[in-house]
């Protein structure tokens, strides 16, 4: 079935030009913003994101690579300086939301709230438009559409929030795989990767996929999505390139899941941005449009 939101991409997309970039994307966020029950706490957890985002802007920096940053608005008034440095890294910092609670968990006037907020530190702070948006954990979901039209009226230009796959906690399984501009709107969506496996889309973008899928597998993904015409949308967090980080008081489930395979990290992501061409996610967009 034809997601609701989408234009039909039926008919065969011209392969964009070959200079155009991958999206390369970096969930800006510290270890202990997953912890959604103590949010009255997180100013008093140990601050971590200074060293990793430091090392990932001197690899990004090696290779000549421009990201896109989704920064959640809390890590950025905690470390305004290291968002500067982003920017003037000549990074493309675009918005995480303020609190990074599930959109699902929100009334729609909160999720404004929520979302004016950060958009507008971030603005402010840079004193530069912010053009993207990334829900937490991907939550915008059949039950939640409507905060497209609020993501619409902030003013963004494109979102980043559906995720086509099924998980218990995120995803639209039938929503198109591929950055497309939404029905009747002024927004492009700019899902994460995923590769077609039968009628089941197999999630290949980064973060916990990143970590446990091998790479091989991930490399095969993406050459097959670029052969057809296609960009890679890759993410990935700084905590997940930080094995020292503390366990935190996680359920068992959570703390399992979210330290997987947390010291080969680094490598496949230095590895992978080796590999393909990558770039802002508005470069990407423009060389599409």
């Amino acid at each position: 079935m034809q997601h609701p939101e989408a234009e039909r991409h039926d008919r065969p997309v011209p392969p964009p030009d070959s200079s155009a970039p991958n999206a390369l994307t970096i969930d800006w966020e510290d270890w202990y913003h997953g912890l959604l029950d103590h949010h009255a706490e997180w100013d008093g957890f140990e601050a971590r994101l200074a060293p990793i985002t430091d090392q990932i802007l001197s690899w990004l920096d090696e290779r000549g690579v421009s990201a896109t940053f989704f920064v959640l608005g809390h890590a950025a008034e905690r470390h305004p300086e290291l968002v500067r440095r982003i920017h003037a890294a000549g990074h493309e910092i675009a918005s995480h939301g303020h609190a990074h609670r599930f959109v699902s968990s929100q009334s729609r006037e909160e999720f404004r709230r929520d979302t004016e907020r950060a958009a507008k530190f971030l603005a402010d702070l840079l004193s530069a438009p912010i053009h993207g948006y990334r829900a937490s954990t991907f939550t915008v979901t059949k039950e939640t559409l409507w905060a497209l039209d609020v993501i619409e009226e902030c003013g963004f230009r494109y979102d980043s929030s559906i995720f086509p796959v099924r998980n218990p906690v995120y995803g639209i399984p039938d929503a198109p795989r591929f950055p497309h501009r939404l029905k009747d709107r002024d927004l492009w969506e700019v899902p994460p990767s995923t590769l077609r496996v039968g009628t089941f889309n197999l999630p290949v973008a980064g973060g916990f996929y990143l970590r446990v899928l091998p790479l091989w597998l991930l490399r095969g993904a993406y050459r097959k999505i670029l052969r057809a015409g296609e960009p890679i949308v890759f993410y990935t967090h700084p905590w997940e390139m930080d094995p020292g980080q503390p366990a935190g008081p996680y359920k068992l489930s959570w703390r399992i899941a979210r330290r997987v395979g947390l010291r080969h990290t680094a490598g496949r992501f230095r590895s992978l941005l080796e590999s393909f061409d990558w770039g802002t996610v508005s470069a990407m967009l423009a060389a599409r449009a």
